[in-house]
């Protein structure tokens, strides 16, 4: 999440739910609407310009994409009948959206499918609450989602700040190492040696790395246009190799740090 955050540039609120699921917040600005990042099913709550929706995402296919916006009347025209009432369920489930809010709630741990179904009889501002709370989600996520919360405030939050990508590798480590059932801290405790007690062999694999990436980058950019297709992907592999030899050379020096200062505590 720290990483996450430094790379999009945004403060992120990290809330954990129920069944290993967990629930991301954050104040987008106007050019990263749409943004969406977890594992599928992905459920979208947003509130933009006073207008409350939520999207369900559960493959890559856009058509698939299940949404509800609460800003929206909806009326059925019960033709013979006297009311929508007087309907056969199939009929209301077919025009209504009531299977889509099932949908919705299902991907939710813990969420309450009817009184879901029943948030939309409500609008603006009490819908919120209604679905935040039908959802399973603490209270103060409807206050944030509504600009009445700051995201630190929201209940049970972690909040990790869009700093740069040092200090999220940094952070991403601790979080890691203090967490004593993952399944790669043996990988880092192997890493960890190496940084601190043959530091030269991270070094010179960094070096190499950045060596590569910038003469494949320079030959992408200094070829005769039009460049063919495999002098582009020379050259963004390139670029991501400069990258990475720079995030693996801060990592290596965090890790230093760590131990020198657990050392100095002991």
């Amino acid at each position: 999440m720290p990483l996450l955050a430094a790379l999009e540039g945004v403060d992120l609120g990290d809330l954990e739910l129920a069944d290993d699921h967990r629930a991301l917040l954050a104040e987008l600005p106007a050019e990263k609407e749409g943004w969406n990042f977890g594992d599928l099913p992905l459920v979208t709550l947003s509130v933009t310009d006073g207008e409350f929706q939520v999207f369900l995402v559960t493959d890559d296919h856009l058509e698939h994409i299940v949404s509800h916006n609460w800003g929206m009347d909806a009326a059925i025209v019960p033709g013979g009948h006297d009311k929508a009432l007087n309907l056969p369920g199939e009929v209301i489930d077919l025009v209504g959206d009531r299977l889509e809010l099932q949908a919705i709630a299902q991907a939710v741990p813990g969420a309450d499918a009817d009184a879901l179904w029943a948030s939309v009889a409500t609008t603006g501002e009490e819908s919120v609450w209604k679905v935040v709370r039908a959802l399973g989600l603490p209270g103060s996520v409807a206050g944030f989602l509504l600009g009445t919360t700051d995201l630190e405030d929201v209940e049970g939050v972690t909040v990790h700040l869009a700093r740069g990508i040092s200090n999220a590798i940094g952070r991403s480590v601790d979080i890691m190492m203090g967490q004593p059932q993952s399944v790669v801290k043996p990988l880092w405790n192997s890493y960890e040696s190496v940084a601190v007690e043959r530091p030269w062999i991270i070094h010179a694999a960094v070096a190499a790395e950045a060596i590569v990436g910038v003469g494949m980058l320079v030959a992408a950019v200094r070829a005769t246009p039009p460049r063919s297709g495999w002098m582009r992907v020379a050259g963004i592999v390139g670029g991501l190799m400069v990258v990475d030899s720079i995030a693996e050379l801060s990592l290596a020096k965090h890790v230093s740090k760590r131990f020198a200062r657990r050392a100095g505590e002991a």
